[in-house]
This record gives structure tokens, C-alpha cells and sequence, in this order.
């Protein structure tokens, strides 16, 4: 059966498909099951909503992202790809497009990217709970492990740090002020390597004539280290320089607020 596909919903499946096809075959077998296991949480969340609210149309566009999510990887991990209006269609038998189309004009802004597919994958591979040797030693492995799980899960749903800092105080039995900084952390790197991935694949070719910059707010809560390091420009290749070491990207420690940019090179001062 054809199904109308909103424009909007049409571009945020192929973004995310974009993201998808980055990731590596293992870590297409990880994100899947982790997309499998918030299909049914997004399903009891969905029930106990009002039709009209906007919590609800947004939750029925999440719902669409993480189906067709989990029909793309498990046509990727199959050998095949499935064409987005095929998944559209998928999706739309059951008519969850159909609703999402309905409610669009009452609810504007509500069709956008919400489902992080590329963040939710940096959860399960890269995390700095992994990188500090004490955090390896205060939290442990297994415990370690399920923090990045409901980290991952919770970027799938389209939590804020405040939610899935909840998670994790319960999970990992640690206090509030350190289950937010863990998150706000882990947050930014997984922002930070899709960043990186997403600049690699449309401009890596062209890496000599880009740059990179590291910067921040600058307000009571910055640290010196940070102070120091404000506006550093490297060659794309070349690590930044501060007091917590060299580091090739933010965040370059627990809590770290900054951001790296990546620039032409004709637009800064650079080496």
C-alpha cells in the first residue's frame, strides 16, 4: 500500500540513515538490540498519553525514527538495504505516519530529528568511563557497562540529561551531582565523535584546508585549565595541548563544557 510520506519525516529518515550506514557491521548488531529494547518502552509510553498532546506527537515521531532504525539494520546486517519509501510503507501499515501527518500542523516543530542513532552508537563504543583508570576502579566494569546502556537507550528516546541521570543514580547507586556530571560527560563525547565522523565522511579528503578549535563558555563555573585552552586552533590531525594532556577532541576531562569546531582554514589563525 503507497503511504504520503511528510517531507519532514522523509528527511529525518534519511539522515538517519546517513548515520547508520557509518557505523561498523558489530556495532550494527549492538545498536540494534539496544533499538529492540526501547520499541517496547516507546509502545507503554505511547499508551498512557493523550492523543492531543504534544508529548504524544512527538513520541509517535520517535516511535517512526527507531522502527525504521531497526528495519535498516536489519536489512543492513542482512546483506541487503531496504529503499526509505519500502520502510515508509513499513511503518505506515500500522498507521503511525498517518497519525504523525495529522497532528503535524497542530503541533509545528514536532517532526525533527529526535532519534540520535550516531550518539546512541558512541554510548556503546567510546566512553570515557572506559578511558579514566578511576573511574574503572570507583564504578567497575559491569557497572560501567550498564551505565552506557541506559546512556544509549535514553539518547534513542530522546531523554534530557536530567532523565537519564535518574537512570543512572538508580542503576549505578551513585549520587545525583555525579550521575548528571557522568552524563553531561559522556553527552558531549558521543556529540563529539559523531561530529567528527559526520566531518570525516563529507570533508576528510579535504582535511589540510580545515582546521579545528577548541572553545567554551567563559563564565564562574570555567576551570583554569579551561581558561587556558580557549580559542587553541590545530590542524585537523594534530592534538590540542593543556593541563589535562594532549587530547584530539572535547571533552578532555569529567565535566569539560567545551566544544571543538571545525573551520576553513582561511577563517582563523591557525599554524
Amino acid at each position: 500500500m503507497a503511504v504520503e510520506v511528510p517531507a519532514a519525516v522523509l528527511s529525518a529518515l534519511e539522515r538517519q540513515r546517513d548515520d547508520l550506514a557509518r557505523l561498523a557491521p558489530a556495532l550494527q548488531a549492538d545498536l540494534l538490540a539496544a533499538v529492540e529494547s526501547v520499541r517496547a518502552d516507546l509502545a507503554e509510553t505511547m499508551a498512557g498519553l493523550r492523543p492531543d498532546s504534544f508529548t504524544a506527537q512527538q513520541t509517535r515521531v520517535l516511535t517512526a525514527l527507531i522502527e525504521a532504525a531497526a528495519i535498516d539494520l536489519e536489512a543492513a546486517l542482512g546483506g541487503s538495504l531496504v529503499d526509505i519509501g519500502t520502510v515508509a510503507a513499513r511503518i505506515g501499515r500500522d498507521g503511525l505516519i498517518a497519525q504523525i501527518d495529522g497532528w503535524a500542523d497542530e503541533f509545528a516543530g514536532s517532526i525533527r530529528r529526535i532519534a540520535r542513532v550516531d550518539e546512541a552508537a558512541g554510548y556503546l563504543t567510546t566512553s570515557l568511563l572506559d578511558y579514566y583508570e578511576v573511574s574503572r576502579a570507583t564504578y567497575g566494569a559491569d557497572a560501567i557497562r550498564g551505565m552506557r546502556q541506559v546512556m544509549a537507550d535514553g539518547a534513542l528516546k530522546g531523554e534530557t540529561i536530567a532523565q537519564t541521570a535518574r537512570r543512572i543514580e538508580a542503576a549505578a547507586e551513585i549520587a545525583p551531582y555525579r550521575a548528571e556530571r557522568i552524563v553531561r560527560t559522556e553527552m558531549s563525547n558521543a556529540m563529539h565523535e559523531a561530529q567528527r565522523e559526520t566531518w570525516e565522511a563529507e570533508f576528510g579528503s579535504e582535511r589540510d584546508e580545515w582546521r579545528k578549535m577548541t572553545t567554551g563558555p567563559m563564565d564562574q563555573r570555567t576551570g583554569e585549565d579551561s581558561r587556558k585552552i580557549e580559542g587553541q586552533v590545530r590542524r585537523v590531525d594534530e592534538p590540542f595541548e593543556g593541563d589535562n594532556g594532549e587530547f584530539m577532541r572535547n571533552p578532555d576531562r569529567p565535566n569539560d563544557r567545551g566544544t571543538t569546531l571545525y573551520l576553513p582554514a582561511s577563517a582563523v589563525q591557525s599554524p
